[in-house]
């Protein structure tokens, strides 16, 4: 599993690996969902968390090696950060978290390129606080290792 803030170069990563490893796929948890990845909030959490549960089981069932691109948090309806729940980490029973880290102003600059969404300084710091702070509290939970990526 790797996740990170939007922006923070999650899927680059992804691809790389993608092209280094044989025999690994890479899925977005997003794309799995079927959520549109331009807009940040998700109306039903739990929903979209069963039907991501859903697929990665279908894919376990003829791959050995998939990386999940995704998020520790993710942001409500409301707009209110969300962290995603420990058991959904259970299900999934990743071997690996890791969780990609980029600097504020590189982060408002790609979503800016990429969405064309403008976010404030501020949010995009709350964002990494709270997806920081769920990556270790996740690891150290579920007993997983936890890599920090800085890009």
């Amino acid at each position: 599993m790797i996740g990170g803030v939007h922006g923070s170069g999650k899927t680059s990563i992804c691809h790389k690996l993608g092209h280094l490893i044989p025999d690994i796929i890479y899925v977005s948890a997003s794309r799995l969902i079927n959520h549109d990845v331009t807009y940040k909030h998700v109306d039903d959490i739990k929903k979209n968390q069963q039907i991501l549960i859903n697929k990665i089981q279908e894919l376990k069932e003829t791959h050995d090696l998939i990386i999940i691109d995704g998020h520790f948090c993710v942001t409500d309806k409301e707009g209110e950060m969300k962290y995603v729940g420990e058991e959904i980490f259970r299900i999934l029973s990743p071997e690996l978290l890791v969780l990609v880290q980029a600097p504020t102003l590189l982060i408002q600059q790609r979503i800016t390129l990429r969405d064309h969404i403008n976010y404030s300084d501020s949010l995009i710091e709350e964002w990494k606080e709270k997806e920081t702070f769920w990556a270790e509290y996740t690891s150290i939970t579920l007993n997983l290792p936890l890599m920090i990526v800085e890009v």
